[in-house]
């Protein structure tokens, strides 16, 4: 009886997930990058939100998080407010890039300090 009441939350993230998959493909597939940009980005930090609220809890309002996210958020809305070509290619390049370090940043473990690739902390 636990091992049901313990896969339904798993099922439900899975079930977004696919949403948001779905989603993804109905605003980009053969579609030039414009609206569905910000629009995916929102729906994206929403998932991220709602799964993942205990863990986010401690560094939401940390001065990092307050700095990408506006910067993420504007580089997206850009695709819907102007038609420029100028800097689009960097713009895809740059906002996956950035979504990825904040969330690396924002869900990552909590270790004091930095560490080395292969070197072990003692203590």
């Amino acid at each position: 009886m636990s091992e049901e009441v313990q896969a339904r939350p798993s099922v439900k993230v899975l079930g977004t997930a696919m949403l948001l998959a779905c989603a993804h493909q109905y605003l980009f597939y053969g579609h030039q990058p414009g609206v569905s940009v910000i629009l995916f980005v929102v729906l994206f930090y929403s998932y991220i939100y709602l799964f993942s609220r205990p863990r986010l809890k401690p560094r939401l309002w940390s001065p990092f998080n307050l700095l990408i996210l506006p910067v993420v958020l504007l580089l997206s809305l850009r695709y819907a407010l102007f038609d420029a070509s100028m800097f689009s290619a960097l713009n895809l390049l740059l906002i996956p890039v950035m979504i990825s370090a904040q969330l690396v940043y924002l869900l990552g473990e909590r270790k004091g300090g930095l560490s080395l690739i292969g070197v072990r902390r003692s203590g």
